[in-house]
């Protein structure tokens, strides 16, 4: 929850510890900024904060495994007909990744 920065100026998401080892702060889009906030609302709503200190909650109150976001992302994709042209490759959720090292 911490690592949320949705108050901020951008808002952003501050992402520790990644390969090599780095981290980074990665700007969010305000429709993005906009959609987390109220899923922000809907997760106290439901209670989730005393379950997990986790942001994105799965409906069993524990963290949203990054293997469950990837293949939901694909269903989306297989559900807007989005596909590879030109043997590029279908966009992945790292494709909408911009970030700054910190």
């Amino acid at each position: 929850m911490d690592d949320v920065l949705l108050d901020a100026a951008p808002p952003m998401l501050r992402i520790l510890n990644t390969k090599f080892p780095k981290s980074r702060l990665v700007p969010l889009h305000p429709t993005t900024a906009s959609a987390l906030r109220e899923y922000a609302l809907e997760r106290e709503r439901l209670k989730y904060g005393g379950m997990t200190d986790a942001f994105l909650v799965s409906e069993t109150g524990t963290s949203l495994k990054s293997s469950t976001a990837g293949r939901t992302f694909q269903r989306l994709l297989d559900r807007l007909e989005i596909r590879a042209t030109d043997g590029s490759r279908r966009p992945t959720l790292h494709s909408f990744t911009l970030s700054c090292c910190i």
